[in-house]
């Protein structure tokens, strides 16, 4: 009975030791989240970014960015990005140019969401109030820090139409012909659709995460939406489309494109 006595009185002890001296570690830890181990109040940023499509619908884009950064304070940053993404027609794209070369219908619309990005850049706003810290592994604790992107700027856009085949009528064996069946099946020869370019206005909002792996680097995640305008044709007359009309005398119809990307980046803090 005394002997049992003693272990339970050994183990709330050990009890009581380990939850002390955890508490102190955790005055520790709050102190150094609550000071800011890392701060960037003062500081400027240059960072590199590359981003890619989370939902692909007719295009997928891959974008490369550079940015500079300053902060003015703790919670609030300035932010300048540049950069390039490359944009193509997916093969969602190459199935409904099938489907549609394929209809016997006269009149055609075409589908909207076929814009790329090229080209772009953006002046935004970090608002970032929100500064932490995890542990990964055990004697690991890792800062972070939460933001709201906010910006807009400028964008080159591109296209290649999956509706309008410029030679429409071309024979079998014809080079125009704009979709193919060879050994490999059929193939879309993208070079007979119609495609251009033009400028928009873009404008961007993001939900990101940085880890802060030293005084200098530090490391991001964001969920990133790109959204900019878009432009298609409807009541398109298909035997009137043509390298001269390509249009096909359709009626032109606007509206706004909506990109969902997730975007992996590295920073260096001066």
């Amino acid at each position: 009975m005394i002997r049992k006595t003693l272990q339970n009185f050994g183990l709330l002890a050990a009890l009581v030791w380990g939850t002390a001296r955890a508490d102190e570690s955790g005055l520790v830890e709050q102190v150094a989240v609550r000071g800011r181990l890392f701060q960037v109040a003062g500081r400027w940023e240059v960072g590199v970014r590359f981003s890619t499509s989370l939902v692909s619908f007719l295009t997928d884009s891959y974008n490369f960015n550079l940015s500079l950064a300053y902060n003015p304070s703790e919670w609030l940053g300035l932010e300048l990005r540049g950069g390039y993404a490359v944009s193509f027609n997916n093969s969602v794209a190459e199935q409904s140019a099938v489907s549609i070369y394929q209809l016997k219908s006269s009149q055609l619309n075409e589908l909207s969401g076929t814009w790329g990005l090229g080209p772009n850049g953006l002046l935004g706003v970090r608002f970032q109030p929100l500064y932490g810290k995890l542990n990964l592994v055990a004697d690991l604790p890792v800062h972070f820090q939460v933001y709201f992107w906010a910006g807009g700027g400028l964008a080159s856009l591109s296209r290649t139409s999956p509706t309008l085949c410029l030679f429409p009528n071309t024979a079998a064996g014809d080079p125009r012909r704009c979709v193919a069946s060879n050994g490999n099946g059929t193939q879309v020869q993208w070079a007979n659709y119609f495609s251009e370019r033009r400028l928009s206005p873009l404008v961007s909002l993001a939900l990101g995460l940085r880890l802060f792996i030293a005084e200098h680097h530090s490391v991001g995640l964001e969920v990133r939406s790109w959204s900019y305008s878009d432009a298609y044709y409807t009541g398109v007359n298909r035997e009137q489309v043509s390298p001269t009309t390509p249009t096909g005398g359709g009626r032109l119809v606007t509206g706004f494109t909506h990109l969902a990307q997730i975007d992996l980046g590295y920073v260096f803090m001066f």
